[in-house]
């Protein structure tokens, strides 16, 4: 295990302990430094070896910043997949790293090996020197690296061609003629956009870059990557609606890859092809979708360029067969797919997504690691789909580490929450925090006064940085809520439980924050059966009101999310047993200061089992719950229904998929405008589950469905 200290003079004599910092790798066996320098910026890079348990030792070169917190992990490991162990580190003008020691060849025994890094982390190049007796080449202290102003410079000793029964050592010094300007590639002229009737051509979208001489291109399309777009300038040939959209480029040298400004290709107005004599112009926009089975015999039906699409009704005179316009809608169209495979090749099960003010997407949950078992997985892509980081955490119990929730914050920072396994104390939650760029932060543990298992759920955060982790806890026999809040840089800044009536299991399952920085918790705690327990803090921890419903049947009711409006209002939803209909929606609705102002409960048709998981607010204060409910097949199918603020039903819409079979709705969503997405599980066709994902406007009218199989 690493073990560094960094230490604040006080005085002339005497200095104080400023941060310490321990890596312990991957087998929990040796580890160990040989050599620590600091760049320009105060900035501590730190060199050694790490045994990882299969290749023995190998390299491991960690940089913190001045204040301790750890900017990038690098370890290397040689082609003879055995013993490699760094010496020296060296750091120039620029802030790139050098690290040079012994390492294992592959056919040689140990030769001289040299790595260039980026200040930033990024592997520039690797050298290695087997001497010509192909025997030991060895760097054996941290005094055998030094920066010239054109190289680098590497000694050591190394094996010659012996005589016989005698082994002869030189002197060996090596020295690497680098460029130590190299920066990353720097865009001089940013692709352009692009405007063209449907079936026209060609748009050419180009780039120039500097920072070579080996710059490689790829470009996307709508974040999706277009095989054989490798060239500084891209060509589409004909403008259809699939090549259609947002183009960039990532351009990439040996100091990392930049990625361009995104230039959108543009349909102008189509034809529509149309039945009989109807002709209309198909201009992009609108804001109704009608499917062409929705008309009257008499009325209008088509597609655009030949590609099967909804279409959108701006205006219609029903008295008139050739009267009004379609519009072709650009809502809801697939942009860009990824995936992600742990390195343990077994399960990887998301659990949530976040969304950062600039269109970046962080998605976290559970992945199987290369031990094993689970850990944490956060992954980062771009609004267009552009993969910019991965990071994974195992506790230090080396067991399951399962990730429940991501929340972002104004400056784009990602908190990462969940449960893990702990050193001698069961289940802990883990709470990490990561930069927008993928640097971790800081990481806090939580384990309750009983020492046994500590499961966190839900994280938020508020507008000063604030973040506020919840989940069950637990003490003695039985499990708390326990609400855990830390400031922007993880100090701990207060913990608060709430045990409910009935001294018994109490869950909870969500957190919202609203605009005052007052922290609402809810779930469900033992009552008359079990009941929604919604419990209200200050930002600053302190217990302000705390509400509990139970539902008609005086049993079991289940809460399961929580959304505030900007007035402040609280508004929670779960599912609750009804008088006589089984499981009901139930939505309850409390102003800011805990008064109860409504409660809706929904029954399907079918008097069956209806469990709502999710809750959203539009800008208008208007409430939408979503989830599953019985159809009159007796499946389950998605419902969504949609109040006023003042609890008033506006809407209900249901989906039943292609199989007719059962259909789980988990999430819900409203955009910038108004649009509602509603997002879970179905059966398809083949009997098996697919994503489906299904747009409403906020009046409720459907615009799109799509399926991912």
């Amino acid at each position: 295990m690493f073990v560094l200290f960094a230490f604040t003079m006080v005085t002339t004599s005497r200095s104080a302990e400023a941060w310490v910092q321990r890596y312990n790798g991957p087998s929990e066996s040796s580890d160990q430094a040989t050599k620590t320098v600091t760049d320009n910026a105060g900035n501590v890079i730190v060199t050694g070896y790490s045994n990882d348990g299969v290749t023995g030792d190998d390299w491991l070169t960690i940089k913190y910043s001045g204040a301790g917190v750890p900017l990038w992990t690098n370890r290397y490991n040689g082609p003879g997949n055995s013993d490699d162990q760094a010496r020296a580190v060296a750091v120039d003008g620029s802030g790139n790293v050098f690290v040079t020691g012994s390492s294992t060849g592959s056919g040689s025994s140990s030769d001289y090996a040299t790595v260039a890094y980026s200040g930033s982390g990024v592997p520039l190049w690797t050298n290695r020197y087997n001497g010509p007796a192909n025997g030991d080449d060895l760097v054996t202290t941290k005094y055998c690296l030094a920066i010239a102003p054109d190289g680098v410079v590497v000694a050591g000793y190394s094996d010659v061609a012996p005589l016989p029964g005698v082994t002869v050592n030189d002197f060996a010094v090596v020295k690497y003629l680098i460029n130590l300007t190299i920066s990353l590639p720097d865009i001089t002229s940013q692709p352009q956009s692009v405007t063209l009737g449907c079936g026209d051509g060609p748009a050419v979208f180009s780039v120039t870059a500097s920072g070579g001489p080996s710059l490689s291109y790829q470009w996307y399309l709508n974040g999706a990557l277009l095989a054989g777009a490798t060239a500084s300038n891209h060509v589409v040939n004909l403008a259809t609606p699939t090549t259609a959209g947002g183009y960039t480029v990532v351009i990439t040298n040996a100091q990392g890859a930049v990625t361009s400004s995104v230039a959108v290709l543009t349909l102008t107005n189509q034809t529509l092809s149309v039945l009989a004599a109807d002709a209309f112009s198909l201009n992009p926009g609108g804001t109704l979708v009608i499917p062409p089975s929705a008309f009257a015999s008499n009325d209008v039906a088509g597609t655009c360029s030949g590609t099967p699409t909804e279409l959108t009704f701006l205006t219609f005179s029903p008295t008139s067969a050739n009267g009004g316009s379609l519009a072709w809608l650009p809502g809801g169209i697939p942009l860009w797919t990824n995936r992600y495979n742990g390195p343990g090749n077994g399960p990887d099960q998301v659990s949530a997504v976040a969304v950062d003010g600039s269109g970046n997407v962080f998605v976290t949950g559970s992945s199987t690691g290369s031990g094993g078992n689970s850990d944490y997985a956060t992954v980062a892509y771009s609004g267009t789909g552009v993969a910019l980081w991965t990071n994974r955490y195992n506790g230090p119990g080396n067991g399951d580490d399962v990730a429940n929730a991501v929340a972002v914050d104004g400056s784009g920072n990602v908190f990462v929450t969940g449960y893990s396994t702990g050193s001698g104390s069961s289940l802990d939650y883990a709470t990490v925090a990561y930069s927008g760029a993928g640097v971790p932060l800081w990481t806090n543990r939580y384990n309750g006064p009983g020492n046994g298992s500590d499961q966190a759920y839900a994280v938020a955060v508020d507008g000063s940085g604030n973040v506020f982790v919840i989940g069950s806890s637990g003490r003695g026999s039985s499990l708390d809520y326990a609400t855990v809040a830390y400031s922007r840089v993880g100090v701990p800044l207060w913990t608060n439980r709430y045990h409910g009536p009935s001294n018994g299991n109490d869950y909870a399952r969500a957190v919202a924050v609203d605009g005052s920085g007052n922290v609402f918790v809810i779930g469900d705690s033992p009552g008359s059966g079990s009941d929604y327990a919604t419990v209200a803090y200050s930002g600053a921890g302190v217990p302000l009101w705390t509400n509990r419903y139970n539902g008609p049947a005086n049993a079991n009711d289940y809460a399961r999310a929580v959304a505030v409006d900007g007035s402040g209002n609280v508004f929670v939803t779960g599912y609750s047993a009804g008088s006589g209909s089984g499981w009901d929606y139930a939505t309850v609705a409390y102003s800011g200061a805990g008064v109860p102002l409504w409660t809706n409960r929904y029954n399907d048709p079918g008097n069956g089992a209806d469990q709502t998981y999710a809750v959203a607010v539009d800008g208008g204060g208007n409430v939408f719950v979503t989830g599953s409910s019985t159809g009159s097949g007796g499946n389950s199918d998605y419902a969504t229904v949609a109040y006023s603020g003042s609890g008033v039903p506006l809407w209900t819409n249901r989906y039943n998929g292609p199989a007719n079979a059962n259909d789980y709705a988990r999430a819900v969503a409203v955009g910038g405008g108004g649009n509602v997405f509603v997002t879970g599980y179905s059966t398809g066709s083949g009997g098996n589950s697919d994503y489906a994902t299904v747009g409403y406007s906020g009046t409720g009218l459907p615009l799109w469905t799509n399926r991912y199989n």
